[in-house]
């Protein structure tokens, strides 16, 4: 289902005036602008200065998690307030009692249990980009008034229980995604469109502008999970975010209105599919603008305490 990328996709902005190229496997922007003396001239993505907000009180736990699930089967649970240590049935731990390992196999098992994290985040990307591969030819389809495609199977290694539950619980929650569009007056007016903004030198590439029940929305599709924070999966930097694409895609299109901001997110790890709405755009954007200064610092001092840097 997948279709093959090519090298690069290009995009034409400004009435002519500007050339984006967009390459999918390095997530790379480069930009001809004669205007501003840009040529073949690389520019960072939103999420570059979206990544600038500190995530380590919830990653840092997350990937500690792991390591415990992965090496002893057991995870902390919280309990009447209080935290404790329960056992995990999904994942039975690595070392067994009773058995007398040797050191080679006590640094393999530190090392799978200490990999665990990356070996998630890898899969979440391959799941999340086999998932929006899917909703770009449903939009596309849907735009264009042809047959919707069906919900997909996401590919799974039958070797691995939690991947073939994963695959099981994302088809559930893609097709209640499906359902949900079905119900609701939904007109797709544009998928998968690259942005480039020349105030602020990025660029980005939203999943889709829809109007939804009579109002429009700049929308991103996720994959994520929810948590106890966010059962619905949906986290407040994606407000930021969107805000990026926002600000890019006004700046080219001055007369075009958004009512808000919408998340769709079909989640791996439960049957359900969320919609967040943000209509408090202004603030998203300053929220941005911010977040664009803060990596804009960053960077300069960078150069300029780099080896080799010269005014």
């Amino acid at each position: 289902m997948p279709k093959d990328k090519p090298i690069y996709e290009e995009s034409i902005h400004y009435g002519g005036q500007v050339k984006l190229r967009f390459y999918p496997d390095s997530h790379r922007y480069y930009i001809d602008d004669a205007a501003e003396a840009l040529d073949n001239k690389r520019l960072s993505g939103v999420t570059t200065y979206t990544g600038v907000m500190d995530k380590s009180g919830v990653l840092i736990p997350w990937a500690k998690g792991l390591v415990t699930k992965t090496a002893f089967g057991s995870r902390r649970k919280k309990v009447d307030g209080k935290w404790t240590v329960i056992r995990d049935e999904s994942m039975p731990g690595v070392l067994k009692a009773g058995i007398p390992y040797s050191a080679e196999d006590l640094d393999e098992i530190a090392a799978r249990a200490v990999g665990a994290s990356d070996a998630v985040a890898d899969r979440g990307r391959d799941v999340g980009s086999f998932c929006h591969d899917w909703m770009e030819l449903f939009l596309r389809a849907a735009k264009a008034g042809e047959e919707l495609p069906p919900v997909p199977n996401v590919p799974f290694d039958p070797n691995k229980e939690e991947q073939v539950a994963e695959s099981a619980t994302m088809q559930v929650s893609l097709q209640e995604f499906v359902r949900w569009f079905k119900s609701n007056d939904v007109e797709v007016i544009g998928v998968e469109e690259k942005v480039y903004s020349r105030k602020y030198g990025f660029c980005g590439m939203f999943d889709s502008i829809c109007r939804v029940n009579g109002k429009v929305y700049l929308i991103d599709f996720k994959t994520t999970n929810p948590t106890y924070q966010y059962p619905d999966g949906v986290y407040p930097e994606y407000w930021a975010q969107t805000a990026g694409y926002h600000i890019a895609y006004v700046e080219e299109n001055p007369d075009f209105k958004f009512d808000g901001h919408m998340v769709w997110n079909a989640s791996k790890k439960v049957e359900r599919f969320s919609v967040g709405i943000n209509t408090e755009v202004e603030e998203a954007i300053d929220w941005f603008k911010q977040l664009h200064a803060v990596k804009t610092s960053i960077k300069f001092f960078e150069r300029k305490m780099s080896k080799g840097y010269s005014k």
